[in-house]
């Protein structure tokens, strides 16, 4: 039983570093948007630059502290999937977000609202691709196998000795 508690604690851990890179993910975001619409840039404009390197302070921040995967030789693999399962993570914040202002219903189409769902909807959809798709480890994963084939290492990312403790991930008892 306390295998499955302590494998349990490092998937909450993991999953509030995750939550804290996003919130600076958020900050850059906003304050880079900020910067483009006063230097004269439309906001779509500004958006798309400040997504963008949101989404590269995000794939640093994620690989280094809370997937601990140093090993730079898959590091372009990795930061193409990244890019793409955020792309797909985004697409989805906006729709849900423009879907739900098109319902011109009272809760459900304030922007406030739509925006914490839409939010809500990238971080679950980013949170999941990046642990099992982009930082996943084991020659079995989609990055080990895109590993294998690029040549790497397919065991690269493994999470970091010192920050995670010798535990079994998930150990099952028959009752």
């Amino acid at each position: 039983m306390s295998s499955v508690s302590l494998s349990s604690a490092t998937d909450r851990g993991r999953t509030l570093k995750y939550t804290a890179v996003a919130c600076v993910g958020f900050v850059a975001d906003w304050l880079l948007l900020k910067l483009g619409i006063a230097l004269g840039l439309p906001p779509w404009g500004a958006r798309a630059i400040s997504l963008t390197c949101a989404m590269q302070v995000t794939f640093a921040l994620n690989r280094q502290f809370v997937f601990s995967c140093p090993d730079q030789g898959s590091l372009p693999v990795q930061w193409a999937c990244y890019m793409a399962t955020n792309a797909l993570g985004n697409l989805c914040n906006y729709l849900a977000f423009t879907t739900l202002l098109s319902l011109h219903r009272p809760l459900l189409s304030n922007p406030l609202f739509a925006l914490v769902v839409g939010g809500v909807t990238a971080w679950t959809i980013n949170y999941l691709s990046a642990r099992h798709l982009v930082f996943a480890s084991g020659p079995d994963s989609l990055m080990g196998r895109l590993r294998a084939l690029s040549g790497a290492d397919p065991a690269a990312c493994r999470p970091d000795p010192a920050a995670v403790p010798n535990v079994p991930t998930r150990t099952w008892r028959k009752s």
